[in-house]
Formats: structure tokens, C-alpha cells, sequence
């Protein structure tokens, strides 16, 4: 049980890209630690230029980039407006699918306003998770806690559907606002009807806790509950892992063995061959393709574990899962023919991988860590009046930073910049918008998407959002 209070957050975007796209509109729902709401808060940012909404996401969420430029505040101060809420300490911070989306997004919004990327997640004794997680482990494990509603025959786990499902309004979908209340109603009713669970998960928001679940399974019976995502509806999103081991590069990082999938392929292949087959695009494998049964997970990351204990006098969290117990027995038996390093060394071998760094310096956040100089000369960037840091820029050491200053000059402060320095953002701006082969806009997968919109009925509300949004992209295209 924990004595901190919750944030729960959300952004609307531009687009599916963390790194570069970006967050026009911030929501949070604070609450106490019994889950009652203390407050609610809602702001938004400006677009500065050098990225092209997606015309999906404006139709989702309504908000053109006119609407912004009135509401909205430049990226900077929208970044420490985020800061304060989610920085606060003392804390829980968290939302719906927030680890696998919003989380990534404030990361890098940090990061392009010389903010610290992680620190909001654990200073001033704050922790973060994810409802979504607590939710799937709800489904598993105490399935009669919440009603579970269908879209188109299948099982949804879409906030817009499971909360007016268990009574929750929610009528204005996708607006932030409206996702963090409904978010902080569906977590007070999961606190209130699966305690078990909410406590179980929250305690995993601390990953020394997850430590000590890995480590007592791999001392004990070998094998633990894991709930995630990327198991699959048709797996209950629930699958039993045998724990090998963090990787030696990457403490946070754990490698598991699947014990649901057939052992044979990494009985039998080669490590390069193991990797070809685990991360070919699920849409391009063929009927025969092999099953990796290797896998890794984030102990920092929204870990959702339990002891095997959980699903004794369980049949229904069995039957969710299709979990066997006899087959568990004989997968472990045939793990444990090999030695534990064995299995390390192999999804080692499997998951080594070198990572292509885009040429745009506020998208190699994760390529490294800046140094204690540095991390100084950044909050001397935070403190400086403007024009101090036009007249004497700070000299760093990484050339990420350096790369990202005269940007960071640019989207917050325009009328700053002299003829030349226009000239290069307009430049940089138009490598921007010409960029293929990543998630977010260009000029021409934005072409395509409204073109196939062009094709749909839309209603006069829809093709007005989409007539600005051109508009708009007209006025300001490089």
C-alpha cells in the first residue's frame, strides 16, 4: 500500500512519433492516495513549424493548429507547465498506456527543452506506472471486478469503451481531459473491487520490488505470472516466463523464456537466425515460421508479475490465459536439461543489436547520457534570461545539445533569430517536413493521408478540422 498521491496524465498529438512529433495539449487528474480527485488541469502548446500534424490525429482529437496558436503557449514553457505537475514528488505518475505512450513523448519533450528526461519519474521520491497494465492483471486475475466489453466480437481494452462499460462517463473521448478523469475513475473503481491486484501492481512501480519477484523465481519454482500487452488477446495478454537474467548492458533489462511457445527454435537455431525470426514483421511471416520463445522486459517499465501462488483456486484466471499446469511442468522440466547461462548467453546473442541514430539531434535522446558538465550547462539554458543566451550561448560538450540549441532558440523565441539564423531553420525545417520512413508526417505521407480522407464521408465538422489543417500547412510550409 503506498501513502502517495496519483497524477493522471495524457497528451493529445500531433502523431505516433516520440521523438518527433509533439504534444499539443497536456491533462492531468490529480487524486489522494484513496484515489479521490483533488484537482484537474489542462493547458496547450503552439506548433513551431517544423512538423506536419497527422490529419488522422486532428480529426481525433479536434485541435488545429489555429486553435493552438490561440490557446496555446510555446514549447518551452508548455514543457515546464509539465514538469511542475508531473515533477512534483511525493507521487504516483500515470494514465492509460502512459509507458508505452506518453511516456516516451514527455521524455523527449524534456529533452528538446533542456529539462531532464527521467527525472520526473523518480526525484523528490515520485514513481511512475500505468493503469493499463493494472487493468489487464484485473481481467486475469479477479475477472468479475469489472465488466469487460466487446468491439466487433473481441474482447476491448480502449478506455472509450471499458468506461461507459462499468458506468464511467466518458463522452468526450480523446480530449486529454477527458481521458484522465475517466482514467482516474477507472482506477478508483479497480482500487475499490480488485485491492489485491491495484496493490500488487502499484508495489511494482518500485523496481527493486520487481528484482525481488525475479529473483525469488529464479531461486525457486522458475517461473512467474507475467501480464503484458504483447502476449495477445488470445492469450488473455498473460503468459508464464522462466526468468534468465538482465542484460549485461542494460541492468533494467531482463531476458525471459516464453514458457507458452514451443521450445524447439531456440533449442535448435542459431542466435542470427532466432533474431531474423523474432523480429520479422508478424504481417510478413509465413505459416511455418518459427516460434521465438525468448523475451525481455523493463523492470523500470510498468511491470505487471505475479508468484504462480496467484492463480491457485483460480479457474478462471486459467481459462482467460489457457495457462496449463502440466505443460508448465514439462517446458520447465526441458529448460532445465541446459544449464541457466546457457539460455543467457543465447538471448544475449539474439537481442545484441546496433540502432541507426536519426540525423535529428532531438531524436537521439537515447543514445547516450549527457555528462555532469553538461547536465550543468543545460540548466544554465533553463535560467537565462533570453537574450543572455542568444549573446552567450553555453558551450557543450555533447554534440546533441549543441546541435539542439539554435532549435530550441528557434521554436520558442523567433523573433530572436537574425536573417541567417532564419534562413538555417527554414532549412532545417524543410529537411523536417521532407523526412520519410519514420512515424510522424512528411509532406508526403501527409499528402497520402488526405487524400484517402478524401474518399471517406466525413461530416461538415470533420472536413473543416481537415480545411484549416491545409490551411495551415499552406501558410507554413518551408
Amino acid at each position: 500500500m503506498t501513502n502517495r498521491s496519483f497524477v493522471f496524465y495524457d497528451y493529445e498529438t500531433t502523431g505516433l512519433d516520440p521523438a518527433l512529433d509533439r504534444p499539443v495539449q497536456f491533462a492531468a487528474t490529480l487524486a489522494d492516495a484513496q484515489l479521490s480527485v483533488t484537482d484537474n488541469i489542462e493547458f496547450k502548446a503552439k506548433l513551431a513549424g517544423d512538423v506536419i500534424p497527422s490529419p488522422q490525429a486532428t480529426l481525433v482529437h479536434g485541435l488545429t493548429p489555429q486553435v493552438l496558436d490561440a490557446e496555446g503557449m510555446v514549447e518551452t514553457d508548455f514543457a515546464r507547465q509539465v514538469l511542475d505537475v508531473l515533477g512534483a514528488g511525493q507521487q504516483i505518475v500515470m494514465g492509460y498506456n502512459t509507458a508505452g505512450f506518453d511516456d516516451p513523448f514527455t521524455q523527449h519533450l524534456m529533452w528538446r527543452n533542456f529539462l531532464s528526461p527521467y527525472g520526473w519519474q523518480f526525484e523528490n521520491q515520485s514513481q511512475r506506472y500505468d493503469l493499463l497494465p493494472i487493468v489487464r492483471a484485473t481481467y486475469v486475475l479477479a475477472h468479475d471486478a469489472l465488466v469487460w466489453p466487446e468491439r466487433d466480437g473481441l474482447l476491448s481494452m480502449k478506455l472509450e469503451d471499458l468506461a461507459p462499460a462499468n458506468g464511467i462517463s466518458h463522452s468526450n473521448a480523446h480530449d486529454a481531459l477527458a481521458d484522465t478523469q475517466a482514467t482516474c475513475a477507472l482506477a478508483a473503481l479497480v482500487f475499490a473491487k480488485a485491492r489485491p491486484v491495484w496493490d500488487a501492481c502499484i508495489a511494482q512501480a518500485d523496481k527493486k520490488h520487481v528484482l525481488g519477484l525475479l529473483s525469488a523465481a529464479q531461486s525457486g519454482v522458475g517461473a512467474l505470472l507475467h501480464i503484458d500487452g504483447s502476449f495477445g488477446r488470445e492469450r488473455g495478454y498473460a503468459g508464464l516466463i522462466y526468468p534468465l537474467g538482465a542484460s549485461a548492458n542494460n541492468p533494467n533489462e531482463w531476458y525471459c523464456i516464453d514458457l507458452g511457445l514451443d521450445l524447439t527454435a531456440i533449442e535448435t537455431l542459431e542466435p542470427e537466425a532466432l533474431r531474423a525470426a523474432l523480429f520479422t514483421p508478424r504481417a510478413q511471416r509465413p505459416a511455418d515460421h518459427p516460434e521465438v520463445a525468448l523475451r525481455r522486459l523493463r523492470i523500470n517499465r510498468a511491470c505487471a508479475l505475479f508468484p504462480l501462488e496467484w492463480l491457485k483456486d483460480n479457474p478462471t484466471a486459467l481459462a482467460v490465459t489457457g495457462i496449463d499446469r502440466a505443460t508448465l511442468a514439462a517446458q520447465r522440466a526441458r529448460i532445465r536439461q541446459r544449464e541457466l547461462s546457457h539460455w543467457w548467453t543465447l538471448a544475449e546473442a539474439v537481442f545484441e543489436y546496433s540502432s541507426t541514430a536519426s540525423e535529428f539531434a532531438d531524436a537521439q535522446l537515447y543514445d547516450g547520457f549527457v555528462s555532469g558538465m553538461d547536465e550543468a550547462k543545460m540548466r544554465q539554458v533553463r535560467q537565462s534570461d533570453v537574450d543572455e543566451l542568444v549573446a552567450n550561448p553555453p558551450e557543450f560538450d555533447d554534440a546533441r545539445l549543441r546541435a539542439m540549441l539554435p532549435l530550441y532558440i528557434a521554436r520558442n523565441y523567433p523573433n530572436k533569430l537574425s536573417p541567417g539564423e532564419y534562413k538555417r531553420w527554414t532549412r532545417y525545417r524543410s529537411k523536417r517536413w521532407q523526412l520519410d520512413g519514420t512515424k510522424a508526417m512528411s509532406v508526403h505521407s501527409y499528402q497520402s493521408q488526405m487524400e484517402a480522407l478524401a474518399h471517406q464521408a466525413l461530416s461538415p465538422e470533420q472536413t473543416e478540422l481537415l480545411a484549416q489543417l491545409e490551411q495551415w500547412v499552406l501558410k507554413h510550409s518551408p
